[in-house]
């Protein structure tokens, strides 16, 4: 039989509909290799659904809507199960513990000083770094005995900070007393998840889903609070290894030890970060597969026929048309619009005012009122200077510019110190800058 499509070179036609098949087909599987892709550059490895088949999308039987719906669905899977992931690896311990560690403060000059603010940042990987550098400097003996003397009352003030952290249950202490207990008993709770177990179900105030929250909050505390502790007493036993001669058994014992609990602390940080961008991916994905629900109409919604003016008729609501009659909502001129001439007059009303109580103010910005720009430098030079302060006690400023950034800072405030206040200088001067009252 002659096979004409060949002899021709041309291609059997492919219908409109089952062009939109193949297409939304091969969008699924480029958005599947892409995943992929990302989970192998990640390190992640993506959960397995065991209810669903490998042909779980089949374009034989299946509209574009349908297949979108079905990848769409899928990736919502997926982005569950890598939340179970995170959660189940400690996410919320790690972002309890990292809570805890943004309220370290600065622990005096030493060499410790830059290990303290990588804790605080959560920066584990550049905490332990320092801690190395620390023990490399003991063991040659390239520390002074200043420098050791500070590196021993660092060690003792960071110590004491944290155990204070691993005993602080702010936000289960809040959660509680909002709920109707007491300042002591919800202190009291929340450092024992077992009573606060036991108390949750006698409480009436919270729904199952609150309650639930609360204790898993409550139980991320305990163990954040755990390995503060821990890391406190490494840094006890590191001070009181200062006072000898050297690196000590007992010195190198607790430098260990805290190096061990940042290191499992960096990695559990690349996972979360991992698992967190596998997350996103995937919802961009979903979002993306998402929009092709709103960009391809469906068959016997398209626009409405002709540009023209026609006979009015009721318009299909579903639809947006271009004319002013037919099917489709008409954005256009009324069947029956004229021109029609029109002119401008400007008119100026006499109006007197009269004596009544005021119904309104405003200011009325011709000049600028003397002292007012005075005043609010004041404000923002005194709010400037104190968010310094709180950055350099935080350690979120680099050592080198600290000395720089509360010397700009201060003088600022002096400044705004020096400023006069703002009404002394307009009592006399409002004039006709003054608000002007409406009555």
């Amino acid at each position: 039989m002659l096979n004409l499509a060949a002899l021709l070179h041309m291609q059997p036609e492919v219908s409109r509909d089952e062009q939109a098949v193949i297409e939304a087909s091969a969008e699924v599987e480029q958005v599947q290799k892409d995943l992929e892709a990302e989970a192998q550059r990640l390190g992640v490895e993506l959960p397995t659904d065991d209810d669903a088949a490998d042909d779980w999308i089949k374009p034989d039987e299946m509209s574009p809507e349908e297949i979108q719906a079905a990848a769409v669905k899928k990736l919502t899977k997926l982005t569950d199960a890598l939340e179970q992931q995170m959660e189940q690896r400690g996410a919320a311990e790690l972002e309890s513990l990292e809570r805890s560690l943004q309220r370290l403060r600065q622990p005096g000059p030493g060499p410790a000083q830059e290990l303290a603010r990588a804790m605080a940042r959560g920066q584990f990987d550049k905490a332990r770094d320092e801690l190395s550098k620390l023990a490399q400097q003991i063991r040659n003996g390239e520390l002074s005995e200043e420098q050791k003397q500070q590196l021993q009352k660092q060690m003792q003030n960071l110590s004491r900070q944290l155990d204070e952290l691993s005993k602080q249950r702010k936000d289960t202490e809040r959660a509680l007393r909002e709920a109707g207990m007491s300042s002591e008993d919800a202190k009291r709770l929340a450092a024992d998840p077992d009573a606060l177990q036991k108390a949750l179900d006698q409480l009436e105030g919270m729904s199952d889903e609150q309650k639930q929250q609360l204790m898993k909050q409550a139980l991320s505390n305990a163990q954040s609070g755990r390995q503060l502790n821990a890391m406190s007493q490494a840094m006890s036993q590191m001070a009181q290894g200062m006072g000898q001669n050297g690196m000590s058994g007992s010195m190198q014992s607790a430098m260990d030890q805290l190096g061990d609990q940042l290191s499992e602390m960096e990695m559990l940080a690349g996972d979360m970060q991992s698992l967190q961008s596998m997350m996103d991916a995937a919802q961009r994905s979903m979002q993306s597969m998402g929009k092709g629900f709103c960009d391809n109409p469906g068959s016997g919604q398209g626009p409405g026929q002709g540009e023209g003016l026609g006979p009015w008729s009721d318009g299909d609501t579903s639809q947006f048309g271009k004319g002013s009659g037919g099917p489709g909502k008409g954005f256009g001129v009324s069947p029956d619009a004229r021109e029609t001439s029109f002119s401008l007059n400007d008119t100026h009303a006499q109006v007197k005012s009269q004596a009544g109580p005021i119904i309104g103010t405003r200011m009325v910005y011709e000049g600028q009122i003397r002292g007012e720009s005075r005043a609010e430098f004041a404000m923002s030079a005194k709010s400037a200077a104190h968010n310094a302060e709180d950055a350099i006690e935080s350690m979120r400023v680099p050592r080198a510019y600290e000395g720089a950034v509360m010397h700009f800072f201060g003088a600022m405030k002096d400044m705004a110190d020096q400023a006069p206040d703002a009404g002394q200088e307009t009592g006399q001067d409002a004039g006709s800058d003054a608000p002007n009252d409406d009555r």
